[in-house]
C-alpha cells in the first residue's frame, strides 16, 4: 500500500458514516440497537488472525455479549405500542421489520470498519506517526456526502434550536448545548482511537472500544431509564468478562516470568 493509495482508503469511514446515519434515521422512532452499533465486528475479523487461545476465548465472549444485548433490544421494541393487542401486534411486526433493516445496515458499517482497521494497521506499520493525517482525510471525505442529507440536518438543528433553555439564567437551547458537548467528547474520543490504532493491534483497539462503548450504554440505561432485560445483564458479564481475559492472561504470564 503506497501513501498515495492509502488516501483512497479514507473513503471507507465516509461510507460508514453515511450508512450509520441512514440506519439511525431508519430507526428514528424506536430504540436504536446501540449495543450492536457500539460493538465492533472487527473482533470477528481479527479472530482469524490470532492463534492465542485466550484471545479466541475473549473474542467469543465479547461477540456473544454483543448479540445477547441486541436480542435484548429486540425484546423491548413493543413496550410502548398503542392500539391494544391488535395494534401492538401490528406495530411489533412493523417495528421488527424496520429494526431488521437497521441492523443489516449497521452490520455493513461494522464490517467496513473491520476492513478499515486492518488497512490502518498496515498503513501505520509502513508510515509511523501518520494517525492525524489519516484522521484528517477520513473526516474531509465524510463531510462531502453530508450535503446530500442537508434537509435532514436542517430539520434536526431546528428541533434542537427549539428545545428548552439550559437554564433560566442561560437562555441557550439545551439541545444545542448537548450537541456541542457531544461533539467535544467525540473529538477527544476519535483522536484517542486513531492514536491507539497506530500503536496496538486492531483486536486490542476493538476490545478496548467494546468496553468503553458498552459502558456508555450501561450509563444511558441508568441516566435515561432505557429498558434493561436479563439478556442485557448476561451481555454485560460476557463483554466485560471477555475483555478482561487478555489482561488477566498478560498478568499471569508476567508473574510466571518473574517467578522463573
Amino acid at each position: 500500500m503506497t501513501k498515495t493509495n492509502s488516501v483512497h482508503v479514507t473513503r471507507l469511514p465516509a461510507l460508514g458514516s453515511i450508512c450509520n446515519m441512514y440506519s439511525m434515521d431508519t430507526m428514528e422512532d424506536m430504540q436504536p440497537p446501540n449495543t450492536i452499533k457500539n460493538g465492533r465486528i472487527t473482533d470477528h475479523v481479527s479472530i482469524v488472525r490470532t492463534k492465542k487461545s485466550e484471545l479466541l476465548f475473549s473474542v467469543v465472549l465479547v461477540t456473544c455479549g454483543i448479540f445477547l444485548a441486541t436480542i435484548g433490544d429486540a425484546s423491548v421494541l413493543c413496550v410502548h405500542c398503542d392500539g391494544g393487542i391488535l395494534g401492538a401486534l401490528t406495530n411489533a411486526k412493523e417495528d421488527m421489520r424496520v429494526w431488521a433493516v437497521g441492523i443489516a445496515i449497521l452490520l455493513l458499517v461494522l464490517f467496513l470498519q473491520a476492513f478499515l482497521g486492518h488497512l490502518q494497521r498496515i498503513f501505520y506499520d509502513r508510515y509511523p506517526g501518520t494517525s492525524d493525517e489519516f484522521m484528517f482525510f477520513s473526516h474531509v471525505y465524510a463531510l462531502i456526502p453530508t450535503f446530500l442529507m442537508a434537509q435532514g440536518l436542517v430539520k434536526s438543528l431546528s428541533n434542537l434550536a427549539a428545545s428548552q433553555p439550559i437554564s433560566p439564567l442561560v437562555p441557550v437551547p439545551s439541545g444545542l448545548v448537548y450537541l456541542l458537548a457531544n461533539n467535544i467528547t467525540q473529538s477527544v474520543c476519535i483522536r484517542g482511537v486513531f492514536a491507539l490504532s497506530a500503536v496496538v493491534s486492531p483486536l486490542s483497539v476493538n476490545l478496548t472500544l467494546s468496553v468503553r462503548k458498552f459502558s456508555s450504554v450501561v450509563f444511558s440505561v441508568i441516566w435515561f431509564n432505557n429498558p434493561w432485560t436479563g439478556l442485557h445483564s448476561l451481555a454485560t458479564l460476557c463483554i466485560f468478562g471477555g475483555s478482561s481475559v487478555p489482561i488477566l492472561a498478560m498478568w499471569l504470564s508476567s508473574r510466571k516470568e518473574k517467578e522463573q
